[in-house]
């Protein structure tokens, strides 16, 4: 019996990886990912002008407002593209986010800082346990909003290769875990209270009175933080990584860690003083009343608000001190090629954001997004199901539209004057609504092609695999978006089914 199943075992991983396979071809087949936003641009362009002369419109929950598909192809949104078209790029909330952070980080890189540190990590971490370390970080750097994209994937990536694993198996735990952190946490972030707030007004339509508390899906988001841990680590290390093809030393980019620098010890020493200063001159301006990262109702909002350049001091100052003590940097000019060096690495990037901005900029003005999620909202409800299939359904809506909104409040500030309500006249809390909208939001990000930072995950993929491009994503990511919605289907039953307190 023991051998059946060993031999349907094995059946079934050759079949799987198979598809994966086939579809990372397929996905690399495709144009380069800039092209894609270049030709998406182009697409919405021709939709918007069919939805404008269908008259394609809905009507807004909380407003009442009746919002109608516009044409971008008018004067009006033509003279406003091309005035428009530098703030457009500029204002993309990722590229700041990206750029500011990996000028700090591009230090430590660079100067070895970050590669000297992992071998040092590396000797206390036991193999078996690698793959639960990174996700539980990936998870926890949700307290640092969108910036644990920019600094844990490719500290993850480096972390397997100087372990002797697979860089692109790092990469892939360090993107589907940051991602699940959006979903469960152990410590309250600053989505809570904005997640909360929306909810607590869609839930006022019905009930004047009602509020909905910061830590309303608190217990749920802190139970799912082991349950995503353990199926990171079952997709990676018994399907991912066993998956992937050796790693081609002549593609990795500059990264060999056994080099030894003059003075490593004593540098990575001052740098860690000078990160424990940096740390406790931050807890200093933050933990007292009234002090300097507090505002005006005592809450730590500007510490939140200003996490990038917080990430920014925490990289920069131990990286300079690192290659000034190595020798690496002896004026000014050597610490600014240092920093420039980062930045010439980020060229594609900036390439890639230039036409996703365009893209989602142009999607916007159509108004096509709030339409579609809008109209699927109405479907939904139309369907007229109750309890558990009805929080399922929902789930997989709000990861569908995932695809099309990738910003959690903004998705949530249009579906939850509509379900909110709906979901109280059938017996179901707000609360409960609120989590099963954080469980659909976190799964499909890592699949959807128009995701924010999936331009950066594809630079981060190139230092290691040169035609590293939308379909190897994919087929990386895939796996865990599908553990992750059933680990997410799972929580709700058993939260559903069995009145366990959401939060508190």
């Amino acid at each position: 019996m023991q051998f059946l199943i060993t031999i349907a075992f094995m059946g079934t991983k050759v079949f799987t990886k198979k598809i994966f396979d086939k579809v990372e071809r397929i996905g690399n087949t495709l144009p380069d990912p800039a092209t894609i936003f270049a030709l998406l641009s182009f697409l919405v362009v021709i939709i918007s002008i069919l939805a404008e002369h269908f008259s394609w419109s809905a009507i807004h929950p909380a407003s009442g407002e009746n919002i109608v598909a516009q044409t971008l192809f008018s004067k009006e949104k033509i003279q406003k593209f091309f005035l428009e078209l530098p703030q457009i790029f500029a204002h993309f909330h990722p590229l700041a986010v990206v750029l500011v952070s990996m000028l700090g980080i591009g230090i430590a890189d660079k100067s070895g800082l970050i590669h000297t540190s992992l071998k040092k990590v590396m000797k206390n971490i036991p193999a078996p346990l690698l793959t639960a370390f990174v996700a539980f970080v990936g998870i926890m750097s949700n307290l640092a909003v969108d910036a644990g994209y920019v600094v844990v994937i490719p500290l993850a990536s480096l972390l397997y290769y100087s372990a002797g694993r697979h860089p692109l198996a790092g990469l892939a735990v360090g993107f589907a875990s940051v991602s699940a952190g959006f979903s469960a946490n152990l410590v309250l972030s600053s989505i809570d209270p904005l997640a909360g707030g929306i909810t607590q007004e869609a839930a006022q339509i019905l009930n004047k009175a009602y509020t909905v508390s910061v830590g309303a899906n608190y217990y749920m988001m802190a139970a799912a933080v082991p349950v995503f841990i353990l199926c990171t680590v079952l997709v990676n290390d018994f399907f991912i990584e066993k998956s992937l093809p050796p790693v081609n030393k002549n593609e990795v980019e500059n990264l060999e860690l056994s080099k030894a620098l003059p003075n490593e010890k004593k540098a990575l020493s001052y740098s860690l003083v000078s990160l424990a200063v940096i740390l406790g001159l931050l807890a200093f301006f933050s933990i007292p009343e009234g002090s300097l990262f507090r505002d005006s109702k005592n809450t730590l909002t500007p510490l939140f608000n200003g996490i990038v350049a917080v990430m920014f001091f925490v990289f920069f100052i131990p990286g300079i001190i690192f290659s000034v003590v190595t020798k690496q940097v002896k004026n000014d000019r050597d610490a600014i090629k240092l920093m420039s060096s980062t930045m010439s690495d980020l060229s594609y990037y900036l390439v890639l954001v230039f036409f996703a901005a365009i893209f989602l900029a142009l999607f916007k003005w159509s108004q096509l997004g709030a339409i579609f999620s809008i109209q699927g909202a109405e479907l939904l409800k139309a369907i007229n199901l109750t309890g558990y299939p009805l929080l399922i359904l929902f789930m997989l809506l709000v990861g569908s539209v995932n695809i099309l909104i990738g910003s959690l409040t903004a998705k949530w500030a249009l579906m939850a004057p509509i379900f909110v309500p709906m979901m109280m006249s059938l017996g179901i809390d707000p609360e409960m609504t609120q989590a099963v909208y954080r469980m659909g939001d976190a799964f499909t990000n890592i699949i959807s092609p128009i995701f924010v930072y999936l331009p950066l995950v594809i630079v981060f993929g190139q230092k290691y695999k040169k035609d590293f491009a939308l379909g190897s994503v994919l087929r990386l990511m895939i796996p865990f978006s599908f553990a992750y919605g059933i680990a997410g289907a799972i929580l709700i039953a058993i939260w559903h089914f069995f009145s366990i307190p959401l939060g508190f």
